[in-house]
């Protein structure tokens, strides 16, 4: 595992998932989370490219400005507004943010999940 992405929810990861390949490592906050819950969830994973997927809503910003805290070096990804979360976001619109930001995905033609939401 080289990439680790940090969702909110396991509706985040069942939508993420079959985009991305298996050598990518998916973790989920459960939503709100504390600073210290957090560092101990992210550690063992610290030393990977750590990026962030979560809600456009105030959950979500919280959570950003812990993991800048955190762990400064971490990419933020962010989803459109009118989506509001990960799980309403189309596949098809996470493929492309994801492959934008160098994440591994699977490759597009091989993926039959993408036009599903």
């Amino acid at each position: 595992m080289e990439q680790c992405i940090l969702v909110e929810g396991r509706a985040d990861v069942l939508q993420v998932a079959p985009l991305v390949q298996q050598s990518v490592c998916i973790i989920q906050t459960n939503g709100t989370i504390s600073e210290v819950a957090l560092e101990q969830l992210v550690e063992p994973y610290a030393h990977l490219e750590l990026f962030t997927l979560f809600d456009a809503d105030y959950t979500g910003d919280v959570l950003r400005k812990l993991m800048d805290r955190l762990y400064s070096e971490c990419t933020h990804l962010y989803i459109d507004e009118a989506d509001k979360a990960v799980e309403c976001t189309p596949r098809r619109t996470l493929y492309t943010l994801l492959q934008n930001a160098s994440i591994r995905v699977k490759d597009e033609r091989d993926n039959a999940t993408m036009d599903e939401s």
